[in-house]
């Protein structure tokens, strides 16, 4: 949120601007008292301009767009058929040779849970991670399941069940650095 902010303050609009400055560029009519918004702020910023059949959004508009955008990707990552490829060939990567199973095994079986499911590809890849940990640690990679079969096998997930402890403990999961929060406090390198 920090970074959204500052890239508001740097073109000095509101958050209110930036969704007007969305819902111009992509078409959609906005009623007039729906939420306040500065239209002469946003020409005086230069991310819309005034045409003779009305408001457009500029080049400039159209750049804040894509960099507020890119400060979401990587909150709840949209599965798109262009990025599930890729996270694909990284979740494969995580399972050793004889684990991995086939991309397009992979790809049904992630098709099907993202359809019954909203987990992220960061919660997918954390939970996967602690899965092979646990298994390391106990010195148990013979009995580690088949990277398909993790998704879900005869009903049952274990990808599933492995997110649902990481929902009900999330401290206990992964060791809070606090130094770096110390740093981030007090502005410390």
């Amino acid at each position: 949120m920090n970074k959204l902010y500052q890239l508001l303050s740097l073109y000095r609009i509101s958050a209110n601007d930036l969704i007007y400055i969305f819902h111009l560029k992509e078409g959609v009519e906005i009623a007039q008292n729906a939420f306040p918004y500065d239209i002469d702020k946003m020409i005086k910023a230069k991310v819309i301009k005034e045409e003779e059949d009305g408001l457009r959004v500029t080049n400039k508009g159209a750049r804040l767009l894509n960099q507020a955008m890119d400060l979401f990707k990587d909150n709840g990552v949209l599965v798109t058929e262009e990025n599930i490829d890729e996270f694909i060939s990284e979740y494969r990567l995580l399972f050793p040779v004889g684990k991995r199973a086939h991309k397009a095994a992979l790809k049904t079986k992630f098709q099907k849970f993202f359809k019954n499911h909203d987990y992220t590809f960061d919660m997918i890849l954390k939970a996967t991670k602690k899965y092979i940990k646990d298994l390391q640690d106990r010195d148990s990679l013979t009995y580690m399941k088949q990277a398909d079969y993790f998704i879900e096998k005869d009903g049952t997930s274990m990808l599933l069940n492995i997110i649902s402890e990481l929902e009900e403990s999330p401290s206990s999961a992964e060791p809070v650095d606090k130094t770096n929060i110390l740093r981030s406090m007090y502005g410390g390198n």
